[in-house]
């Protein structure tokens, strides 16, 4: 009896982490910033985009090409709200490394 009662609470402490775990696959998206964010939509990935040049561009107030990146931007938010998701992003992108940033992937 107390051999069972051992196997059964050691399944049980050693096997919740792996119930957890398999609850949890893939549900949560990391904050933007950087990182890849999985499954994003071309229309997601654009305001995300968007959202990571406003924050970057703040931040990078003196960047020699700031001018030529705002205006990559402003295509970039342009063709993708025309619904040419891949163009602007492209365009949005472009900006950001010219002003040194990696943009997110998604």
């Amino acid at each position: 009896m107390n051999k069972t009662l051992i196997a059964a609470t050691a399944l049980l402490v050693f096997g919740a982490p792996i119930a957890f775990a398999a609850n949890n696959a893939n549900t949560l998206r990391p904050a933007v910033g950087g990182e890849q964010i999985a499954a994003m939509t071309p229309s997601e990935h654009c305001t995300a985009l968007e959202e990571q040049f406003t924050r970057e561009g703040a931040n990078h107030k003196s960047a020699k090409e700031l001018a030529q990146a705002q205006t990559l931007y402003q295509d970039g938010m342009a063709l993708c709200k025309a619904h040419k998701h891949q163009e602007g992003m492209r365009k949005i992108q472009d900006g950001l490394k010219l002003m040194g940033v990696t943009p997110l992937k998604g």
